[in-house]
């Protein structure tokens, strides 16, 4: 298994619905890694074999092969589900999902619904873990609860199951590093809408 020693089956919590719990096997299944084979090259680049070394180097957001050159980027663990990588303190992805991750962040916080519907739509947005950079720690319903979109908000919840809470039994809200829950992003930003539906 190219992708370490992980159990073959997990145990991910228990959710209330049906619905619930497939969002969480969706948002929890590692990417399937690219097999290398001989002569075999960058997804991005599409450098000679030369680019590759002996060691393929899989971006553990995609599970794509790339070479140092096109992954040049690290992500803290805590950035991606914990089924898709070992344990490492920070992972190795590919510029492309990089690129993806941080422009999905920053349509959410502009209210741009259909560009980040567009986005997500490749497969390699992860919108049950929060983007971590410096001191920043925020999820993507906080982001959206910024923006001020309702529709977009209400798309990451209700469509896609994001969650608003870090238990199932909605004891303890998500916080973003200054310690806002969704609600109070939506009140830091005055966001009346996102607010009264959150409510």
């Amino acid at each position: 298994d190219p992708q370490g020693t992980r159990p073959a089956y997990i145990t991910m919590g228990f959710y209330g619905t049906e619905e619930g719990a497939l969002a969480a096997c969706r948002n929890n299944a590692p990417p399937v890694w690219a097999e290398p084979v001989k002569g075999c090259v960058c997804y991005m680049c599409q450098g000679d074999g030369k680019n590759l070394h002996k060691t393929p180097l899989h971006c553990r957001n995609c599970g794509q092969l790339v070479c140092r050159k096109c992954s040049k980027s690290r992500w803290p663990q805590g950035m991606l589900p914990p089924t898709y990588h070992n344990n490492e303190r920070t992972v190795r992805v590919c510029d492309a999902c990089n690129h993806l991750a941080w422009n999905f962040r920053r349509v959410l916080k502009e209210g741009e619904r259909t560009r980040a519907l567009e986005l997500c739509a490749s497969g390699n947005v992860n919108i049950w873990t929060p983007f971590l950079v410096e001191s920043v720690r925020e999820y993507p319903v906080h982001c959206a609860a910024e923006g001020g979109n309702l529709e977009l908000l209400r798309w990451l919840v209700d469509e896609l199951g994001c969650p608003l809470y870090e238990t199932t039994d909605g004891a303890a809200p998500l916080l973003t590093q200054k310690g806002d829950s969704v609600l109070g992003v939506a009140a830091r930003y005055q966001r009346t809408e996102g607010m009264r539906w959150l409510v």
